[in-house]
């Protein structure tokens, strides 16, 4: 059984609009409805009752008038609620499964090699493309097998567009024979790298903030720090990223 109920043109300086579907689905439609008292709102818009308010995939539940940056929509691509304009742009995610809840997160869904190769490419999955004058706060946690010789190059950072007003991160490495942190620098230009030779097993942690200038892809970056054997960034290694005021 469904509900059609469709409301037009209601101008109210106290409205308290209330739908109570019977049963099943409904379908609410309004236009031009403004609510207001004075120069400030107050009127209220509720469902009660069992039923579920509807909302067209990809499509936005609530949306700012004067910022459409500032609302909520619903992607049905990958399960999340969105804070963003576009889709495709939208990093600001918030995904709810099973109880879970997580922000922005992308993994490595496969190994990532590089054979004698010490150009620094984006890891397959572990890239996003970011809005210009936004600010957004990250963290990359890379499995790493490497070469004895050939070792790793790791970075966070762009091979586009993207410009930054400012970026500070920390970037470790973890030897997991030795237990040694082999690596442990501070980075704040855009694109360093870091290198290491002769852990052949350990976990990279790059940790940071960045101020967007121009947009572009941000993501991490992997290569090897000399060009013999193959260095491996391991399926499971993660990206998630978040943006803040």
């Amino acid at each position: 059984m469904s509900n059609n109920i469709t409301i037009i043109n209601v101008t109210s300086s106290d409205a308290h609009i209330v739908v109570t579907p019977t049963a099943g689905l409904f379908s609410l439609a309004l236009a031009n409805v403004v609510v207001t008292s004075g120069s400030t709102m107050s009127g209220d818009l509720e469902f009660s009752g069992t039923a579920a308010l509807e909302v067209a995939d990809n499509a936005y539940a609530f949306k700012a008038k004067t910022d459409n940056d500032a609302g909520i929509v619903f992607n049905t691509t990958d399960i999340s609620v969105d804070s963003m304009s576009t889709i495709a742009a939208a990093n600001a995610k918030c995904y709810v499964e099973s109880g879970i809840t997580r922000q922005g997160g992308k993994r490595a869904s496969a190994d990532f090699s590089k054979t004698a190769d010490t150009t620094i490419a984006l890891v397959t999955g572990l890239s996003v493309a970011l809005v210009a004058s936004k600010k957004y706060k990250y963290k990359a946690v890379l499995f790493i097998n490497a070469d004895a010789t050939g070792g790793s190059k790791f970075m966070v950072g762009n091979l586009d567009t993207l410009t930054a007003a400012n970026i500070i991160q920390e970037s470790t490495l973890l030897d997991d024979s030795t237990s040694a942190l082999v690596i442990s620098t501070r980075v704040t230009a855009l694109g360093t790298t870091v290198s290491n030779a002769g852990t052949t097993a350990g976990m990279a942690i790059i940790e940071g903030l960045i101020e967007v200038t121009n947009a572009g892809t941000f993501g991490v970056g992997f290569a090897q720090s000399v060009a013999n054997g193959t260095s491996t960034v391991l399926r499971g290694s993660s990206f998630t990223i978040e943006e803040i005021l």
